[in-house]
């Protein structure tokens, strides 16, 4: 899928209210869209922000994990 149709479809996602994760290149994208958020220059993170980044950072792991799984089992059983 194209990049600006994988963007469209995520816009669309979250607006219908579905928790829609990205990466940082949908960022300011939509409000909707959650992606991890920068260290500004110069500065630091407050602890809640390194919070949210880490819940992020590990839902993203699980989700990454489950599409792997299901594309090599589809594979594997599409023979």
């Amino acid at each position: 899928m194209a990049g600006a149709k994988k963007a469209e479809r995520a816009v669309g996602l979250a607006g219908q209210g579905v928790l829609t994760l990205t990466d940082l290149g949908y960022e300011n994208l939509s409000l909707a869209l959650r992606h991890p958020i920068k260290k500004p220059k110069g500065g630091e993170l407050t602890i809640a922000q390194e919070q949210y980044n880490q819940l992020i950072r590990a839902v993203h792991g699980v989700v990454e994990r489950a599409n792997s799984l299901l594309k090599t089992t589809s594979r594997h059983c599409a023979g």
